[in-house]
């Protein structure tokens, strides 16, 4: 039986090239064409294919709230997500949301084939040299993040991450339901047991042990 495939992209020229690559191939059928993430959500919920085929930008609310909803459905599509590009960062988070794939647009056709009929299997497909800096910015993390539950409060752990995203003291006080005044003096509590002189000095030290998140990354 043919892998059905259903692709999903508000660019036609780009759906039309990949229904092209999938042609020719006699075990992979394209079903449905979508326009949007969204769009395949609300299409796909009532009979999912084997696998669908997802332009998205990692950066758009939108699209990332669509993998959410899709991974909830009771009989998800093997999703694979292709994107111009991909930070370790963003790979995490879209494996954490029930992606079996993601392909970058420059990967050879043959790739796009390969990977549709290794997901409809089961398994998983990822570029490997993103895989490889994805866990090594995940030990780093894990590894910063013990250290730090041993210098700071859990208040303080609280703060940090919040600060390094670029929120203003009022906004992290808001998000924890503290004071401005307390927040303040917890930072000054974490400067002086990090050794940093700010908050710029702390966004840096963040980011050299692959803890900063920018603003609209969650």
């Amino acid at each position: 039986m043919a892998i059905r495939l259903a692709l999903a992209s508000s660019e036609p020229i780009l759906v039309y090239g990949l229904e092209h690559v999938f042609a020719a191939e006699g075990d992979i059928e394209v079903s449905v064409f979508c326009m949007s993430a969204r769009e395949a959500v609300a299409r796909l919920a009532p009979k999912p294919p084997d696998v669908l085929l997802l332009d998205v930008s990692l950066s758009h609310e939108e699209d990332l709230a669509a993998l959410r909803q899709l991974a909830a459905l009771p009989a998800p599509p093997a999703t694979v997500v292709l994107v111009a590009s991909v930070e370790p960062e963003e790979l995490l988070d879209v494996l954490a949301l029930g992606v079996r794939g993601v392909l970058v647009k420059k990967m050879a056709p043959r790739l796009f084939i390969e990977c549709v009929r290794k997901v409809a299997r089961g398994e998983r497909w990822v570029e490997l040299r993103s895989e490889a800096l994805a866990l090594e910015q995940m030990v780093r993390r894990e590894v910063t993040m013990r250290a730090l539950s041993r210098q700071l409060t859990p208040r303080e752990l609280e703060i940090v991450p919040l600060v390094t995203e670029g929120l203003s003291n009022k906004e992290v006080a808001a998000s924890l339901g503290i004071s401005s005044s307390t927040v303040k003096v917890h930072l000054r509590h974490v400067f002086r047991k990090l050794e940093v002189d700010g908050r710029v000095a702390l966004v840096r030290w963040a980011e050299a042990r692959g803890l900063h998140r920018p603003t609209g990354s969650r």
